[in-house]
């Protein structure tokens, strides 16, 4: 673990200070959008894509658990409020959900605390190595990162990239990025720095195709930054339309 930085007042407090406050930042990106939701109770998501709200849910959930088996408050407090924000998005969509992401976020609310709980009784009872928890911390935080990209053949088939929000991939590019400082400079932990610089790659992604392709065809949403997709009706799936991934034309007078 590197020590040569530990009287570095930026790399071992700036930077983790920092990507608290990103953190927070990128799991209450989504909030305008879901409030809104709730505002205008539409009847499907439009062009929000949910599995990324589930993956906030259980990331939170990955990094409380092994920030406090590591006793560092900066792993633990962002994702406290991670963890509520996550519930809270979960409750606002799951209804109006397809019955595919209805069935996708039951498993994996379900399946991953029930091994991340067993993966932490076995390290408290010194039956595993914390590493353990490491490695769940690293798929959820992949998972929540390259979740916006679900629907990347989508975007490019339809060259419109309202399902990818904005705010969630730039603070999720500047957050990965303080984190992997943090990570590998400060604190020397590979599951820390590793899977939050990947994050920060995937997050460029996002934001590359939000520049190329941006909302294409589309309604304005005055503040949050997404709208319902418009498309002419031949490019229109009647799968895509049961699962609110596009919305035929007539169809696009509510907003997320």
């Amino acid at each position: 673990m590197p020590t040569q930085h530990d009287d570095n007042v930026w790399v071992t407090t700036i930077a983790p200070l920092l990507g608290n406050l990103t953190a927070m930042a990128t799991v209450l990106a989504p909030l305008p959008t879901i409030l809104h939701l709730r505002r205008h109770q539409p009847s499907t998501l439009g062009a929000l894509n949910p599995l990324p709200l589930t993956l906030i849910l259980l990331n939170a959930l990955s990094w409380i658990i092994y920030g406090l088996a590591l006793a560092d408050p900066y792993l633990v407090g962002p994702n406290l409020v991670g963890f509520a924000a996550g519930q809270f998005y979960i409750r606002a969509t799951y209804l109006l959900s397809s019955p595919m992401h209805q069935r996708a976020t039951d498993a994996l609310t379900t399946l991953f605390p029930m091994a991340l709980v067993t993966a932490a009784a076995l390290v408290a009872l010194h039956r595993a190595s914390v590493q353990v928890l490491g490695w769940f911390c690293i798929a959820a935080l992949v998972g929540m990162y390259a979740s916006p990209l679900s629907t990347l053949a989508k975007v490019v088939r339809l060259r419109n990239a309202a399902s990818i929000h904005a705010g969630f991939a730039l603070t999720g590019l500047v957050n990965g990025l303080l984190w992997g400082v943090y990570g590998y400079v400060a604190i020397g932990n590979a599951f820390v720095w590793g899977p939050n610089l990947v994050g920060a790659a995937l997050a460029l992604v996002q934001v590359a195709f939000k520049v190329g392709f941006g909302f294409g065809s589309r309604e304005e949403v005055g503040h949050a930054g997404e709208a319902d997709v418009l498309v002419r009706d031949e490019d229109v799936e009647e799968e895509d339309v049961e699962r609110g991934v596009v919305h035929r034309p007539d169809e696009t007078s509510r907003l997320l």
